[in-house]
């Protein structure tokens, strides 16, 4: 699997992402790479559900 689409946004995993671009791009996984979601419980929480059904994060 290659990567589909990269992008730097600090808003992170946000509407448009999950339900445009990366159902456009026909990405099977979105991957956030952040320290401060790495380290919280919530905020990771919170991106799992944010994402697309079936979407891997």
């Amino acid at each position: 699997m290659g990567i589909t689409l990269a992008r730097i946004d600090n808003r992170l995993l946000h509407g448009i992402v999950a339900t445009q671009w990366a159902g456009r791009s026909g990405a099977q996984r979105i991957m956030i790479i952040d320290d401060g979601v790495a380290n919280n419980e919530l905020t990771k929480a919170s991106m799992k559900l944010a994402r697309p059904t079936g979407m891997a994060i």
